[in-house]
């Protein structure tokens, strides 16, 4: 894992710096703002990327990680390989009481 639960302050700045790189015309992965990020609440997570010559160690077993990911919960995101977060947020945030007893909370 690459990137998980990251600090308002800490996403704000790649978010300003995101920004920066657009207006350059840079061509850059997108950075949510931490408003609306999950990783500032920590229902995110980025898988490990090795970034030697621009390839993705993790890419080519993907789909296999990704059915792991998601029998535990956790949705690939369709536009980021590697970027996965809580299957069902309303739930983690506004659990049932079913969920509740399932959690023993």
């Amino acid at each position: 894992v690459s990137s998980a639960l990251v600090p308002y302050n800490v996403q704000m700045q790649n978010y300003q710096r995101y920004l920066e790189n657009k207006k350059a015309g840079k061509n850059v992965a997108f950075v949510a703002h931490p408003d609306s990020s999950f990783h500032t609440a920590g229902y995110a997570v980025d898988l490990a990327r090795d970034g030697r010559d621009g390839k993705f160690g993790m890419e080519e077993n993907i789909e296999e990680i990704a059915e792991v990911m998601k029998r535990h919960g956790w949705n690939q995101h369709p536009d980021e390989w590697w970027h996965f977060s809580v299957d069902r947020l309303d739930r983690v945030l506004n659990p049932k009481e079913e969920d509740k007893r399932a959690l023993g909370v």
